[in-house]
Formats: C-alpha cells, sequence, structure tokens
C-alpha cells in the first residue's frame, strides 16, 4: 500500500521543497503546471506504507 501527498510549489525553493521531501521517502509521480493561478507546478508523491503487522 502507498500514500499520496499532493504539494504546489513555486518559484526557486522548488528544488529544495522536493528534496526535502524526497528524504522523508516521498517519490514524485506527477508533475503538472497550476492552470488554476497561473503559477507554480503542482507535484503529486508517493511513498509506501510502513509494514502492519
Amino acid at each position: 500500500m502507498y500514500e499520496y501527498r499532493i504539494e504546489t510549489f513555486h518559484g526557486r525553493n522548488t528544488e529544495d521543497n522536493v528534496n526535502k521531501l524526497a528524504l522523508e521517502g516521498w517519490r514524485v509521480i506527477a508533475v503538472c503546471p497550476n492552470m488554476a493561478t497561473g503559477i507554480g507546478l503542482i507535484f503529486t508523491f508517493e511513498r509506501p506504507l510502513p509494514e502492519q503487522e
């Protein structure tokens, strides 16, 4: 099983934010432009859920 997260980033700190999430185990699975505001990108991330015993 996976959990998902959606974030919107814009500006010069986008790379830093994506790298911080990667360190937490999040993997980018999709990127699209933010058509609602016309500024930035919308990222969809996923990571595996911890194994349940």
